[in-house]
C-alpha cells in the first residue's frame, strides 16, 4: 500500500491528490488513528478482492487505491453533497471497468482492488452506524 509503479507517475500523482482530498474530508471526522486503520483495512479488503478476482496474477500488486477508496466510502457519508456524485460515478466507472475494457483505465491496474476497498468503506460506515455512530455532515 505504500509502493508504486514508478513508470506510472500519472497514477502516483492522482493517489496522492485523491488522499489528499478525501483524508481532509474524513480525518477532521474520524480522527487521525481511525482514519490510518480504515485505510489499511481497505487496502486489505482490495488487496483480497484483487486475489479473489485473479487468483493466478503473475505481476505484483501495488498502490494506495484500494486504502483510497476505502475512504472514499466514508467521505460520501460524512460529506454527502460534496463527495457522494464523484464517490459514486469513480466507483461505477472501476465496476464497469472490471466487465469492459475502457481507454480510462491504464494497463495493469487492479480494477478489483479498487472496488474491494470501497467495499470495506461502505463495510465500515456500516457497522459504525450500527454501532450507532452519528456522521457529522458538513
Amino acid at each position: 500500500m505504500w509502493l508504486h509503479d514508478p513508470d506510472h507517475v500519472a497514477h502516483i500523482a492522482g493517489n496522492l491528490v485523491a488522499l489528499a482530498v478525501v483524508g481532509s474530508v474524513v480525518e477532521p471526522v474520524i480522527g487521525s488513528s481511525r482514519l490510518v486503520a480504515l485505510y489499511l483495512a481497505a487496502g486489505l479488503g482490495g488487496a483480497g478482492m484483487h486475489w479473489l478476482v485473479q487468483p493466478h496474477a503473475e505481476a505484483a500488486l501495488v498502490g494506495a487505491s484500494g486504502g483510497i477508496t476505502g475512504l472514499m466510502a466514508v467521505s460520501a457519508v460524512v460529506r454527502p453533497r460534496l463527495m457522494l456524485a464523484f464517490a459514486v460515478s469513480y466507483m461505477a466507472m472501476n465496476v464497469l471497468g472490471l466487465f469492459v475494457s475502457t481507454p480510462l483505465t491504464p494497463p495493469g491496474t487492479s480494477l478489483a482492488c479498487h472496488v474491494g476497498g470501497f467495499t470495506c468503506g461502505v463495510a465500515a460506515v456500516l457497522l459504525a452506524e450500527a454501532r450507532g455512530v452519528r456522521w457529522v455532515v458538513a
